[in-house]
């Protein structure tokens, strides 16, 4: 009997739950009890287990960086967010399907806030601020009242007789209580409409603003980004709301006067506020969080520990604005609250970080003390103890080595020996310095990477400042080799890296060819002692390598070329250091040969007898020794480069003006150092070289004194070019320059760059001078012209204002109607407003589309094979259910015209915007091995109105440079 009853009290419940058609009013209470309870732990429930093991695992995969400023909140700060996308749109398809199944939940809120929560994570902030915004807008639960408060007093007469007088009484006091509370909220948001509504009579007429549609609070959740919203609505901060002062008492409530809602559902009105100010310091709307947040720690009616988060939140949007003093303040009042051990230990150190970078550093030293007291992981505590060692700076040295002594610090080896050549340089001791750094990559310290960029990036810089290139290109190679390419420097150093290519192959090509020249003139005896000597040194090293193998050592390994002989060298930059820094500039002359080579396996054992023959003994590891000898043939093949004759060393002098040359005009065009490229030129000619090198170092002597306003000097140069070489090919050439000079950018091209620096860095002044000497210097180059009256319009906009910059424009689509820069003044004017004369060439078709930024975009994706298709298809549509589950992305394949003929290819679609596009993009770049599985696959953004192009037109390289200059990509 007892199992049939209750499938009997099942039914019941069942048939009192389904009230379709019934609003929330009208709900039974055992139905609404089976809602909220279904809502709650079937969905719910199940999404906030999956957001809290989303963020446990974004912050456990983190990797601190103790160099920078700590992040207030790690799991925000990941970079690999796309990680977690398979969790956080599980979270979103629950929190959505429960919603659209249990309308009637007091659970509704909660969903929404979990779902501004998911996408906030997802770092799609805008979405997750929309999601914030409805939770606001429709679950205030001041808002909610009015509404019962409403119905009670329609109901009053009803209500006396039910309950007593002295309970009436009570209820009374506390309904006029509400309805102040009501008044005031209602007062506040009429204040706020007027002042919005007077700045909009100040500002010009724009269009129309509109505010969200009503929603039911009952409807399922939707698309977010469907929601029209205000600027007035997505800026909470005016004018009549002053921030807390940061240089008093913050004025926090001593204790919370927030409703009880003991056994009863908690509104998520509070969090809603909390979050949405955290996605507006996201998206760097600082004073409208700072406001928001303000308002909730001030609030005595704010939740204990929502208050507690408010003040966390404010700590972040403070760093993140760079106010540090105030956020120093919240840090203090922090550390004093019932806030979570490791927050508390994070925010000390946090405040550490900041006081140890100000002018009183040792203020810092409490922090850090006060996280080593509140005994946090050791990563933390040494970092704290090593803060303190070097911001005492009492015998710093010893205390760091103190601490490579503890067992405990092996994994910190690399760090320490860091920071003890940072102390080396402080004192000034750069040799100790230097070398302290390059232990760094020793492999017995297991150094991490950042600590290894950050060694290699030390010494690379020392060096380039210290204008010794040779090194510096070297170990910024070196740099580049272990450096992140998340790194925020890898830009700055690969592009120097690059820039110094051309002045290092010149110094080490100089080097060489000077030391050849040098022992050219060495008699029979010298050369013999110089091979013997080389010989040797070569076999120690190559045993030397195979036991360390270090790359940093290799870098610094040295060269003999000038032992044994007292001839000096003319070239200015050649010295014995800078050999012994070197690579070995002489294995250029014979390879990098392996130790089974005849020449070396005739010198080991017994030797080689006769007369010729020089006999050494070398201890080898063991205690043994061998012995070397040389002849004749191997003095010739090691020394088979140097010159023989006087025509060979007019060779090899002309190979180094040619290098000297290569090296001032890269002084010039990529490092912009005009003086070290003067200094060179001038050596050059006191070279006498050949008639045209002569006539280019000239024209870069007046060039660099041009630049660097010497005018006396730029005019001597100018009137020595015109005497020795105006009538010639040569100077016609030189002054067209559209070819590049020994492969290097034309000067026109330089030129272009400076102008272009100067305008990004505001200085129009500066611009507008380079810009007029340019069109007298270049007045035939039909590639740079249209690009210097192009920023020659930009500058007159910033200077003159509108009216001129339009003529600026209608100049350069008249002189060139067909250039990349006539195109895009025409699109200029066009949006100025201006008229375009009918005598103009008209717009072409053949660009493509700049405005993207709000278009629906696809991801076009070349495959391989056309076998492959399929098999990619399937690998795409698995990674789109990992990272995109929620984006209902699908797959076609289409045709695009690919060097001349037609190539299938994949096409996912589609995505709102370009910025989603983009997204999509840069986690594929992450995650390349699940989206191809090793398959050879190109991808590109395309908006759809550029996709023509790409399918009916080969396009596609040129499309890449247009990517390129037009999105924001990860490589």
């Amino acid at each position: 009997m007892i199992r049939p009853f209750i499938i009997y009290s099942l039914i019941l419940l069942s048939i009192s739950a389904c009230t379709v058609q019934k609003d929330k009013e009208e709900m039974s209470k055992l139905g609404k009890a089976y809602h909220n309870m279904t809502s709650r732990y079937n969905g719910y429930f199940n999404a906030d287990i999956l957001l809290t093991e989303s963020i446990a695992a974004l912050n456990e995969s983190y990797a601190e960086d103790y160099d920078t400023l700590l992040a207030v909140f790690p799991y925000v700060a990941n970079p690999n967010a796309e990680n977690q996308y398979a969790n956080l749109d599980k979270i979103i398809e629950k929190v959505t399907t429960i919603s659209a199944l249990h309308p009637v939940s007091h659970w509704l809120d909660d969903n929404y806030l979990m779902l501004g929560k998911a996408n906030y994570l997802k770092k799609d902030y805008k979405s997750a601020s929309n999601a914030f915004l409805y939770l606001i807008n429709n679950f205030d639960p001041i808002s909610l009242e009015e509404e019962t408060i409403e119905k009670a007093g329609r109901d009053e007469s009803s209500a006396k007789e039910k309950i007593s007088r002295a309970a009436y009484k009570e209820q009374q006091k506390k309904v006029k209580e509400r309805n102040k509370e009501i008044a005031q909220r209602q007062k506040e948001r009429k204040k706020s409409t007027k002042n919005r509504n007077k700045k909009k009579k100040k500002r010009p007429a724009k269009e129309e603003e509109t505010t969200p549609d009503p929603i039911d609070p009952a409807e399922p959740l939707k698309d977010l980004d469907e929601v029209k919203v205000s600027k007035s609505d997505q800026l909470l901060a005016n004018a009549n709301h002053a921030p807390l002062p940061m240089n008093g008492s913050w004025d926090i409530p001593e204790e919370s006067t927030a409703d009880s809602y003991f056994m009863k559902h908690r509104p998520a009105y509070q969090e809603g506020l909390l979050w949405q100010a955290r996605a507006w310091t996201a998206l760097e709307n600082y004073f409208s969080a700072e406001h928001r947040l303000t308002q909730l720690i001030k609030d005595p009616k704010t939740f204990p520990l929502v208050r507690n988060d408010a003040i966390i939140a404010l700590i972040d949007n403070y760093i993140k604005n760079n106010q540090f003093s105030h956020a120093l303040t919240g840090i203090d009042h922090a550390l004093e609250r019932n806030i979570d051990r490791e927050q508390k230990i994070r925010l000390a150190f946090i405040a550490g970080q900041i006081q140890s970078r100000g002018s009183g550093s040792h203020d810092a030293i409490p922090y850090f003390e006060k996280v080593r007291s509140l005994k946090p992981n050791y990563h933390l505590d040494f970092y704290a103890q090593l803060n303190i060692i070097l911001i005492e700076d009492i015998n710093v040295i010893e205390k760091l080595e103190k601490l490579l002594k503890n067992e405990n610090n092996i994994d910190f080896g690399g760090e320490i020996y860091y920071q003890m050549a940072k102390v080396y340089f402080k004192n000034y001791e750069i040799e100790k310095a230097i070398e302290t750094l390059k232990k760094v990559s020793s492999p017995e310290l297991n150094a991490s990477q950042k600590t290894k960029t950050n060694a290699y990036l030390t010494i690379a810089e020392y060096y380039f400042e210290n204008e010794d290139y040779l090194p510096s290109k070297k170990y910024y190679d070196s740099t580049l080799m272990v450096m992140a390419q998340q790194d925020h420097r890898f830009y700055k150093t690969e592009q120097l890296a690059k820039k110094l290519k051309t002045v290092a192959q010149s110094i080490e090509t100089i080097a060489l060819q000077d030391s050849l020249l040098k022992i050219s003139y060495y008699d029979y005896e010298q050369k013999k002692a110089l091979a013997l000597s080389l010989k040797k040194e070569d076999i120690e090293e190559m045993r030397s390598n195979e036991d360390s193998g270090n790359y940093a050592d290799q870098i610094q390994s040295t060269s003999q070329l000038s032992a044994g002989g007292n001839a000096e060298s003319s070239f200015f930059a050649y010295n014995e250091k800078e050999l012994k820094r070197g690579e070995r500039a002489f294995e250029k002359i014979w390879g990098d040969r392996k130790l089974a080579d005849n020449w070396r396996n005739s010198s080991i054992g017994s030797g080689i007898g006769g007369s010729s023959d020089e006999i050494e003994d070398s201890p080898e590891a063991d205690g043994r020794s061998f012995s070397f000898g040389i002849t004749d043939t191997e003095i010739d093949e090691i020394l088979k480069d140097v010159p023989k004759d006087d025509n060979e060393r007019v060779q090899v002098k002309g190979m180094i003006n040619e290098a000297m040359l290569k090296m001032a005009f890269s002084y010039r065009s990529d490092l912009n150092l005009l003086e070290k490229s003067n200094e060179t030129l001038l050596l050059l000619l006191d070279r006498q070289p050949l008639r045209e090198i002569e006539a280019e170092a000239i024209y870069l002597l007046y060039l660099n004194e041009k630049d660097l306003g010497h005018t006396a000097k730029a005019d001597e140069y100018k009137r020595k070019f015109d005497q020795l070489f105006a009538d010639t090919e040569l100077a016609k050439n030189i002054r067209i320059a559209n070819t590049p000079v020994f492969d290097q950018e034309t000067v026109a091209e330089s030129a272009y760059k400076k102008i272009l620096k100067a305008y990004e860095n505001d200085d129009l002044e500066e611009a507008r001078t380079l810009i007029d000497q340019a069109f007298n210097m270049f007045k035939t180059d039909k590639e740079f012209m249209p690009k210097y009256a192009l920023l020659d319009a930009l500058v007159t906009g910033r200077v003159e204002g509108k009216e001129p910059y339009i003529e600026k424009l209608k100049y350069l689509v008249a002189n060139y109607p067909n250039s990349d820069e006539g195109q895009e003044a025409r699109n200029y004017i066009q949006v100025l407003g201006g008229k375009i004369e009918t005598n103009i060439t008209r717009l072409t078709n053949n660009d493509f589309n700049t405005s993207v930024a709000s278009i629906p975009h696809y991801i076009l994706v070349t495959v391989p094979s056309p076998e492959s298709i399929n098999t990619l298809k399937i690998q795409i549509s698995d990674f789109n259910k990992e990272y995109f589950n929620n984006d209902k992305l699908t797959i076609s394949t289409v045709q695009i015209t690919k060097k001349g003929e037609k190539e299938a290819a994949l096409l996912v679609r589609r995505f709102d915007n370009q910025e989603k596009a983009e997204t999509y993009y840069n986690t594929v770049k992450k995650q390349e091995n699940k989206f191809s599985k090793g398959m050879e696959v190109d991808i590109y953004p395309l908006a759809i109105n550029n996709y023509r192009f790409l399918i009916t037109e080969d396009r596609l390289d040129s499309y890449r440079d247009f990517i390129r200059d037009n999105y924001n990509l990860e490589n």
